[in-house]
């Protein structure tokens, strides 16, 4: 976990952002591949095209999932981000998508799962205001690309 991990909404869930090491190598195939990290300080484009994926509920108070789900967002600006979301988010941490209508989303359960824009991991399921997939309400995810030294120092001890 990182070491300045701020656990609260005031900061927005700040540093949100964890390394695991597991037991066994994960075996590739055609169907389990690795992500791409971004450039340190890499930036993406407004509006851009997103896929989260995860295993969490299909809306608030749904029914857990059996299989892995995907969802397709669109990247909001910042300025909107932390002005609708204020004072919770800060472009340092994060980034938001969503999709304006509402009704798609991430949910409960899909926390750490990946944000990909064009193959590329440009944030980490953090949080979002509830119920999941409010209108014009976009989910906050954790800004990988601010991150991608302290990742590349902790993957290399």
């Amino acid at each position: 976990m990182h070491g300045d991990y701020k656990n609260t909404m005031l900061d927005g869930l700040a540093n949100d952002v964890a390394i695991l090491k597991l037991a066994a190598p994960i075996k590739f195939s055609n169907v389990v591949a690795p992500v791409k990290l971004p450039q340190q300080g890499q930036q993406f484009k407004d509006w851009s095209t997103t896929v989260v994926a995860g295993w969490g509920v299909p809306y608030t108070g749904g029914p857990h999932m059996n299989h892995l789900q995907k969802v397709n967002l669109f990247l909001y600006p910042d300025d909107y981000c932390e002005s609708i979301l204020q004072p919770s988010t800060h472009r340092e941490y994060h980034l938001c998508a969503g999709v304006p209508e509402g009704g798609k989303a991430e949910c409960n359960g899909d926390s750490g799962g990946p944000l990909i824009v064009e193959g590329v991991q440009a944030g980490i399921v953090s949080w979002s205001d509830k119920p999941c997939g409010l209108v014009r309400k976009p989910d906050v995810h954790t800004r990988v690309a601010n991150y991608v030294k302290w990742i590349l120092k902790k993957c290399s001890k």
